[in-house]
C-alpha cells in the first residue's frame, strides 16, 4: 500500500509558514553584503548596526536642497540602499502585482537635523529622478527640536502621508505595487503593544515600465532645504516582506 505524508508535513513541505503568521525575517541590516550604497552627493561617512538599529552618519552639506528631500523633489540626490526583490529565489518584475510590506521603527531621540528615511520597493534605485525611481513604501520625517513622536506614513513617488500621535514611534504600511503601475500605500501607526493609533493610505500616479525588475530601496536624506553638520546621525529599525498572488490561475 501506498504511505502518504501527515498533512502537517505535506504543509510544511509544499506551503512553508502558516499564512496567520507570517515571519518578517531578521532586520534590514544595511552593513550586510546583500545592500548596494547609491550616494551621489557622497554624503554617508560610515553605517553601523546595533540591536536591530542602522545608524548612519553624515559627512557635512553644506548647502540644502530639495533634491535630498524623498517625498517633496523632483531630483533625488540623497543616498539610498538597494536590492533586488526576490521572493523564493525569483525575481519579481514591474508586471508583477505584489502586496509589498514594510516597517519602522524610529529612535525618537535622535534629532540631530531635519532629515526622512524611506523602506520601500521601487522600479529604478539607481535614477536621480523620482518619477523615474517610481518608489512605494513606508516613511518617516523628523524634526529638531520636535514633539515626543517623528510623523510617519506611507512615500509614493515623489509624495508622502504621515501623521503622528502621542504614542507612537513604528509604522507598518502594504504597498500593492506593480501591474505596470505604482499602485497605492496604505499605513498604520502603532504603539509599543502592536496596537493602532492612526491610519491612513496614498494612491500613487506613476506608470511602471514593462517587464523590469523590482528593488527594495532604503533611503535617507533631509526634510526641506536644510543642511547637515558633520557626524550628525540617523537611526532606525526596518524589515520588509513581499508576496505575490498567482493571478494568472484565476484571470
Amino acid at each position: 500500500m501506498p504511505v502518504y505524508p501527515s498533512p502537517q508535513s505535506w504543509f510544511s513541505d509544499n506551503v512553508g509558514e502558516p499564512l496567520n503568521n507570517i515571519s518578517f525575517g531578521n532586520e534590514i541590516d544595511l552593513t550586510d553584503s546583500s545592500w548596494t550604497l547609491l550616494d551621489p552627493s557622497s554624503l554617508v561617512k560610515s553605517v553601523s548596526f546595533l540591536s536591530g538599529f542602522n545608524t548612519i552618519t553624515f559627512n557635512d552639506l553644506l548647502v540644502g536642497s530639495q533634491d535630498y528631500n524623498w517625498t517633496s523633489s523632483g531630483n533625488i540626490l540623497a543616498p539610498r540602499w538597494y536590492k533586488k526583490v526576490l521572493i523564493d529565489g525569483t525575481q519579481i518584475t514591474t508586471d508583477d502585482i505584489t502586496s509589498a510590506l514594510f516597517y519602522i521603527e524610529v529612535d525618537n531621540s535622535i534629532r540631530d537635523f531635519n532629515h526622512n528615511v524611506i523602506n520601500g520597493i521601487c522600479e529604478d534605485p539607481t535614477a536621480t529622478v523620482l518619477n523615474t525611481l517610481r518608489g512605494t513604501g513606508a516613511t518617516y520625517n523628523m524634526t529638531t527640536p520636535g514633539g515626543t513622536n517623528a510623523p510617519m506614513g506611507v512615500w509614493t513617488v515623489n509624495s508622502s502621508a504621515t501623521t503622528t500621535s502621542g504614542t507612537n514611534n513604528r509604522v507598518f504600511t502594504q504597498s500593492q505595487y506593480g501591474g505596470r503601475h505604482a499602485g497605492s500605500a496604505s499605513f498604520t501607526l502603532l504603539d509599543a503593544s502592536g496596537f493602532r493609533v492612526q491610519n491612513g493610505g496614498r494612491n500613487a500616479s506613476a506608470a511602471l515600465s514593462s517587464t523590469v525588475d523590482a528593488h527594495f530601496v532604503i533611503g535617507t536624506g533631509t526634510r526641506g532645504i536644510i543642511t547637515i553638520a558633520e557626524d550628525n546621525q540617523v537611526r532606525f529599525k526596518a524589515y520588509h516582506k513581499a508576496v505575490k498572488m498567482d493571478l494568472g490561475a484565476i484571470l
